[in-house]
């Protein structure tokens, strides 16, 4: 992550983690439903790649929760 995401996504926990909370929410929902499609159509190499970064975007967004709001913070 570079620091501006880093800043960018602490900044909307912080704002509001009820947003936040749903934006990864929607990021799960949307990687199981094209991992289902990718299984389905193996061959699909932009799915592949939209699947690639969602991951990572939702790797990013956890990363943020757990290092603002674990108890040691």
């Amino acid at each position: 992550m570079i620091d501006s995401t880093v800043n960018d996504l602490a900044y909307q926990l912080q704002i509001s983690p009820l947003a936040f909370g749903k934006k990864i929410l929607v990021l799960q929902e949307s990687l199981a439903k094209q991992q289902s499609d990718l299984k389905a159509n193996p061959n699909q190499f932009e799915l592949k790649q939209t699947i690639e970064k969602n991951k990572q975007q939702l790797a990013e967004c956890l990363a943020i929760v757990r290092w603002l709001e674990s108890p040691e913070s």
